[in-house]
């Protein structure tokens, strides 16, 4: 985990870095956040990508000595940093242009992160509706994930066509799609520690059942066999070995 600096936290919400090894099976997670990706090779040049919002779980063996950076960002964010529709960036990679050179590879990772970060986003203003919007959104995440979207819009005061607008406007998916993602993730993040309806329950879902059945749709296995370590068999490709599309942010 890399601390987020001060002028990157209206934009960044977590900074993580990912090592790949030969043939260690690498999972790409659903998520409803945008994510800047930097990756590196030794003494490659970096290359940076936006990673929309990914609705499905994706897999694809490890290069060995890649590492990857990824800066995951506030909601609403990469509308601003693109000046896209969300919607348009949903299960999309996007290559962005990195406009500096390396000498002698990474002396220090994080601070490098943080100037490349920090010179995207220079000069894009967030204005005070953005923040309301994005304010709006995260306070229903948590309660999406047991309620549907008439109780959270009740509790937070708007309308239900006014938080459903919100979620499409600035994640570019439904407060529905939204919850399951989020569920799946709680339960990425719970991992096995509990027993299977304990950890149904805590991360939102009826019962077991429930929850096997949305892990299956949106992970491609079951979470027996997931957390049991996946092996071969293993067929989906993985997020970056599509094609991505070049974008310039700053046109």
């Amino acid at each position: 985990m890399i601390d987020v600096s001060a002028s990157l936290q209206p934009w960044v919400s977590q900074i993580t870095t990912t090592s790949e090894g030969a043939g260690q099976i690498m999972l790409d997670q659903p998520d409803h956040a945008a994510t800047l990706v930097l990756r590196t090779m030794p003494g490659d040049e970096v290359a940076l990508h936006l990673v929309g919002p990914q609705t499905k779980a994706r897999y694809h063996l490890g290069t060995p000595g890649l590492v990857r950076v990824n800066m995951r960002l506030h909601p609403g964010r990469a509308r601003l940093l693109l000046d896209r529709p969300p919607r348009d960036l949903v299960d999309q990679v996007l290559s962005l242009p990195v406009t500096h050179e390396r000498e002698g590879g990474f002396v220090n990772l994080s601070a490098e992160v943080r100037r490349l970060a920090e010179a995207l986003v220079d000069g894009v203003p967030v204005s005070g509706k953005d923040l309301d919007r994005s304010r709006l959104v995260t306070a229903a995440s948590d309660m999406l994930v047991t309620a549907d979207i008439q109780a959270s819009a009740r509790r937070l005061h708007v309308s239900e066509r006014h938080l459903r607008a919100a979620f499409v406007g600035e994640v570019g998916l439904p407060p529905k799609k939204f919850a399951r993602i989020e569920r799946i993730r709680r339960v990425l993040e719970s991992g096995r520690a509990n027993t299977w309806t304990d950890t149904a329950l805590e991360a939102g879902y009826y019962d077991h059942s429930h929850m096997t059945f949305e892990f299956r749709s949106i992970m491609g296995t079951s979470p027996s066999v997931f957390f049991g370590g996946l092996r071969s068999g293993v067929h989906c490709k993985g997020t970056f070995e599509r094609a991505v599309e070049v974008v310039d942010p700053r046109m």
